[in-house]
């Protein structure tokens, strides 16, 4: 992946505000199914996924902060339409990992804490965390708002997907000697059609258990283009994040 794609994935995110922001070829999440997800929005807007790791802590992406004042953010829990109901929490401040690199999206994980604490109720619980590596060719799930087309039409309700876990051997060779996938990285598949794009950044990927083993970092390609998805291994970062969410 070279620098314009790259900063393809991290502009996405900024361009999600004016409402285009869904996942490409997916189906409607019904109430209380994915209840750690959450909306991190700027204003009015949608910025990007997240998921609940306590009351007062969210897991992210690095790049859909970087550069942003926490005061300017705020999520909502526990509501299917991002810009409709929930619990509403303002951002007291976030950690981004130390090595996160802006152009490569190396290291992308963020702890956000917020300012009041998430009341749990059915609708809204916390993740689960993969603590051991994700084996190849598992089933897994990706929930989201991002774009549902690349140019995208507007959808406001939680959508996911299924996807299949890809071995690092594979995704690598798929690069073309771009040397950007790195075993810090976990690949996804679902075939052309389907995938995750603009707007469904540092959301939460999870197993059939409902254990979250990733989180939504960057594509290899447009859109649901046929090409893996990369998303940032939980279990490469479980002591770290561990280790911040207190």
């Amino acid at each position: 992946m070279n620098k314009l794609v790259a900063l393809c994935f991290l502009l996405g995110a900024f361009a999600v505000a004016n409402g285009e922001n869904r996942i490409v070829g997916g189906s409607e999440a019904s109430e209380g199914e994915f209840p750690f997800m959450v909306s991190i929005r700027q204003g009015l807007g949608h910025v990007c996924g997240g998921s609940i790791l306590d009351e007062y802590t969210i897991l992210t992406a690095a790049h859909c902060v970087f550069g942003r004042p926490a005061y300017e953010l705020n999520i909502i829990a526990g509501s299917l339409e991002w810009a409709n109901g929930g619990q509403e929490h303002k951002v007291w401040h976030y950690v981004i990992h130390q090595a996160y690199h802006p152009i490569t999206l190396q290291n992308d994980v963020c702890i956000m804490k917020l300012e009041t604490p998430i009341v749990f109720d059915h609708n809204i619980q916390p993740a689960v965390l993969a603590s051991s590596p994700t084996p190849a060719n598992q089933n897994l799930i990706l929930p989201g708002w991002g774009f549902t087309s690349y140019p995208g039409t507007v959808s406001d309700v939680l959508l996911f997907f299924h996807l299949r876990s890809m071995s690092y051997d594979d995704c690598k060779a798929l690069e073309m000697d771009r040397e950007i996938v790195k075993d810090m990285h976990l690949c996804a598949y679902a075939g052309h059609g389907q995938g995750a794009c603009h707007g469904d950044s540092g959301g939460p990927l999870v197993d059939t258990y409902g254990q979250q083993v990733g989180i939504v970092s960057w594509a290899m390609r447009t859109c649901a283009r046929g090409f893996p998805d990369i998303y940032t291994d939980v279990s490469t970062y479980y002591q770290w994040i561990q280790s911040h969410r207190h």
